[in-house]
């Protein structure tokens, strides 16, 4: 079970066992004090409204034609609905219709399912704008609606989504800056905004995500300079920014991510030297500088990580020990010291190495 699914699982658990005391007080409130069955009746009745938030999903999405749609629209319980999780007391915690063929905009009355824990849209035909009200969803761990055709800015509601431990918006076509209220969830661990059309620099705000394992926004048209406030990201393990057009020097702050594995900056416009400092990634085993406009020599210290794929093509660098790693197809032997640029000889495609 994966860390959503426990904290799911954990939270019914809880719910369960509040709904049980509350079952109890109306028991005794029958013989006692009327009132209280009717308000426990009143609260079921808001329970159930959940169906209503559903039934809204399923017209807004085409939902006669999704590849799975059993149990939808039927008398049956909602817990029994396809991709559909309830706590005891009936509330809707998981939606899970991923690839399941969901043509049309999300509905805003998502937003009103407010013990919602997991939601994931992902792999469907979903265009429009993402609703605001997704930001009501206080208690959401897992948002991925990533592979749609979602238009428009990342709302900064989404800020509002404190306990989020992953949000997933890539391959959509979403536009404009970044928040940077995104910086305000302090849970999460995995953040993936890459194939949209984001634009505007990468807010320092990032910084404040300490828990962050996973940061991907390759594939937009995001500008200005790495931030060297991500160097901060002590739990991060991959980093992709490739294929925008961040210029200016690789930040040394870079070399603080002691936990980084991936480091892809590949297709920007960075240029001046690789910093010395990246060889205290001890970690590192992949790193891709390809196509920026990088100079000088690989550092040397470079040679004693444990890199296993390095990449290098469409740089202007002439000089420095590599040493000896996996390129492309096989294992290439550098040799130790390389004097005075690339041997035309060893300038191949599977090189990744600009000839001088």
């Amino acid at each position: 079970m994966t860390e959503g699914g426990e904290q799911i699982q954990a939270t019914k658990a809880r719910n369960k066992s509040v709904w049980i005391r509350i079952a109890i007080l109306s028991a005794v409130g029958c013989g006692i004090v009327g009132g209280i069955t009717i308000g426990v009746i009143a609260l079921v009745g808001t329970f159930d409204s959940d169906r209503g938030k559903l039934v809204a999903l399923y017209e807004a999405t085409d939902g006669a034609n999704w590849k799975e749609n059993s149990r939808w629209l039927s008398d049956a319980p909602i817990e029994e609905w396809y991709g559909v999780t309830t706590e005891d007391n009936g509330r809707v915690v998981e939606l899970a219709l991923a690839d399941n063929q969901l043509e049309g905009e999300i509905p805003p009355q998502i937003g009103k399912l407010t013990s919602l824990l997991s939601l994931s849209l992902a792999g469907n035909q979903l265009y429009g704008r993402i609703p605001v009200e997704l930001g009501a969803l206080e208690h959401l761990i897992i948002l991925d609606l990533s592979k749609n055709q979602l238009s428009g800015a990342i709302p900064a509601e989404i800020g509002n989504l404190l306990n989020l431990t992953h949000l997933d918006l890539h391959g959509n076509q979403l536009d404009g800056n970044i928040p940077y209220e995104l910086g305000d969830l302090a849970s999460l661990e995995g953040l993936g905004l890459s194939e949209n059309q984001l634009d505007g620099a990468i807010p320092t705000e990032i910084s404040n995500l300490s828990n962050l394992t996973y940061l991907d926004l390759h594939g937009n048209q995001l500008e200005d300079t790495i931030p060297q406030e991500l160097g901060s990201l002590a739990s991060l393990e991959v980093l992709w920014l490739s294929e925008n057009q961040l210029d200016a020097e690789i930040p040394a702050e870079i070399g603080n991510l002691s936990n980084l594995t991936h480091l892809d900056l590949h297709r920007n416009r960075l240029d001046g030297n690789i910093p010395a400092q990246l060889a205290n990634l001890e970690n590192l085993t992949y790193l891709d500088l390809r196509w920026n406009r990088l100079s000088g020599q690989v550092p040397p210290e470079l040679d004693d990580l444990g890199i296993t794929l390095l990449l290098l093509e469409g740089n202007q660098i002439h000089s420095g020990r590599i040493g000896e790693v996996e390129i492309g197809n096989g294992d290439v032997d550098f040799g130790d010291v390389i004097e005075g640029g690339i041997e035309a000889g060893l300038c191949l495609a599977t090189l990744f190495l600009a000839c001088p």
